[in-house]
Parts: structure tokens; sequence; C-alpha cells
């Protein structure tokens, strides 16, 4: 049976259209659990530069939430803290390196927009002493001219979980690194190979969308 001109093109555009379906799920998510009882579900929207995680208790009652949006190289540019009740706490801004890229600094602000923080990554400030860890400083809202603090003991950035954590609380620092596009369909690909019929906890998994 010939088919016509018009009949192929038809065909190849639905094929197009199933195999774009396909290749950009929804959403793709995780879900943590912690040993205090609680758990963080992450979510990246399909297609999108953002990031999204919520944190309940054990209890499933929501404790809080993060917003997080990434540039085309998958670093984040910034993100938005809220509470339980959808509520907005904070928020963080990132400064890159016009020349290298590398990340320099985060700087995080309260729900006024007032700043209370800004986290310095490895190499940025110019002291040796300093060039192979983060280090913190604190802000007072109240007295803007009131010198800043540095923070002790470890520091982290303000970043997507990418881990089981014993111990978690919202809002405050937890995992690594934001996930690239490559590391998401490695780990994709990996839990695809290994299990086929349940997939691992911490795989990216397609979802849909949340109303």
């Amino acid at each position: 049976m010939k088919l016509s001109l018009f009949s192929m093109m038809m065909l190849l555009a639905a094929a197009g259209v199933t195999c774009a379906q396909q290749a950009a799920p929804d959403a793709l998510s995780r879900i943590f659990k912690h040993k205090d009882g609680k758990r963080t579900e992450t979510q990246k929207m399909g297609g999108s530069n953002k990031i999204q995680e919520w944190v309940y208790d054990k209890n499933s009652v929501l404790c809080g939430s993060r917003l997080f949006n990434l540039d085309e190289k998958g670093r984040i540019l910034n993100s938005m803290i809220y509470d339980g009740k959808r509520n907005a706490v904070g928020s963080t801004t990132n400064k890159f390196d016009p020349q290298t890229g590398r990340m320099l600094s985060e700087e995080m602000r309260d729900a006024k927009g007032r700043k209370i923080r800004e986290l310095f990554y490895p190499g940025a400030l110019k002291d040796p002493r300093n060039a192979k860890k983060m280090i913190a400083f604190s802000f007072d809202p109240d007295q803007p001219k009131a010198a800043a603090k540095q923070v002790a003991g470890v520091v982290q950035p303000i970043v997507p979980t990418t881990k089981n954590e014993e111990e978690f609380e919202p809002g405050l620092p937890q995992g690594t690194a934001a996930p690239t596009r490559k590391e998401m369909e490695e780990r994709q690909r990996g839990a695809t190979t290994a299990n086929s019929k349940t997939p691992p906890r911490r795989s990216w998994l397609p979802q849909k969308t949340r109303p």
C-alpha cells in the first residue's frame, strides 16, 4: 500500500510528538527519608530550570519548602525559602566569577529583603587560609552598620538535597550540590538497568506535575 506524501508527513509528525513526550516527562522527583522521621520531596519540572523541595515531618505535615532557579549550566542562580504555611521567610542569590564562571558566594536575605548571611566558596576570599573551605558571615538586619560576624563551625550553601541526612531542619543547608541534567539522565538509566520493576528511592523518577 502506497502512502501519499501528506500521510507520510502526518505519521512522521505524530511519531515526533510521541518521542518528545517520552523524552520530556512532566517532572522528575526524588524522596529522601531522614532518621528523625522527616522526609524531603524534591521535584524538577520537565523542560524547566527550576527545582522545588517540600519538607514534611513524621506525620506528613508540611514544615517548609524551597524553590531553586538554575541557569542553563545547572548552577543555582537564586532560591526562595518558605515556611510550612507557604509564607516566604527568606531568599538566596549566588554570584559567579564573570571570567571563569566559578561560584564565588551566596547571599542570604530575610523575608524583608535584609541581608542576614553571606557565604564564600573555597578560594573566593584572598586569605590563603580560607582557600580550601567555605566561610560565612552573619549580619544583624536590625543593625545594618554593625560589623559582620564569622559563623563558627562547618557552613554549607543552601542547595537542593542530594542525600539522606541523619538530622534535617527545614531552611538549613542540606546536600552538596544541585544535580545537572546529565547526572539526572545517568541516574535514570542506571535505575532502569538495575531494577526494571521497583525504582530505587534515590533516583529521579517521572511523576505527574503537582496541581
